[in-house]
């Protein structure tokens, strides 16, 4: 091979996996999830980053111990919505598009699977498990 390594499944696990990119309404930013996985830890972590298109600098907006994903911009760009299991359950939060003013958006008893903001801006719907009694003499 001429002296040259050969890429392997644990070196992959090593890169950084980016995802959900996001464009701001005003087309300045991008708001995406990262993940980074601790090979040997058998353990990952997902942070949300935001990139100024003007220069490409990228900057961490949400990146404690919990994992934070799935950044949508509201209608004007003026907040940030995103999941974060930060208290065991993982609720919709929002923050301002420069990481600050973190917030729980919802406070549900279940976890919230997806979510989405309407165009206008007005709007948020969820994606939620629904736990069914009596099915089939068993609860799901």
């Amino acid at each position: 091979m001429n002296g040259q390594k050969v890429l392997t499944a644990e070196d992959l696990w090593k890169f950084a996996r980016v995802s959900e990119p996001r464009v701001s309404p005003d087309g300045c930013y991008v708001v995406c999830s990262v993940r980074k996985v601790d090979y040997m830890a058998s353990k990952g972590n997902t942070d949300i980053w935001r990139i100024d298109l003007s220069d490409n600098k990228a900057v961490a907006i949400a990146s404690d111990s919990s994992n934070e994903s799935s950044a949508r911009w509201n209608s004007d760009g003026s907040l940030i919505y995103y999941t974060s299991d930060v208290g065991g359950s993982s609720q919709v939060w929002c923050m301002s598009p420069d990481g600050s003013g973190k917030r729980q958006f919802t406070k549900l008893d279940t976890d919230v699977n997806a979510f989405g903001v309407a165009l206008a801006g007005n709007r948020i719907w969820l994606a939620l498990d629904v736990k069914v009694k009596d099915f089939n003499g068993k609860d799901k």
